[in-house]
């Protein structure tokens, strides 16, 4: 049987970023990524899946999961969102 690892490996920016099982995908960000953290507290930046999808950061990050970070000059708001 083999045991099951405390970590994981996921990309950010294609970066491979190793986080504790059970990290979500904004704190794996911020570890591979910590001067971000004042652009989401700012809320010009957000997180999408690997082919470009903006994804809740607050979920919980995959085994070999793609990240990326979108960095904007203006404030992101949910509310004016058009899809």
């Amino acid at each position: 049987m083999v045991a099951q690892s405390s970590t994981v490996t996921v990309f950010v920016n294609e970066q491979a970023t190793i986080v504790d099982r059970g990290a979500t995908v904004r704190e794996a960000v911020e570890h591979a990524a910590p001067t971000l953290q004042e652009s989401f507290a700012r809320g010009t930046a957000y997180i999408t899946d690997g082919v470009g999808r903006k994804i809740d950061d607050t979920q919980h990050v995959t085994r070999g999961a793609i990240y990326r970070v979108v960095v904007s000059a203006r404030h992101h708001d949910d509310s004016t969102d058009h899809a």
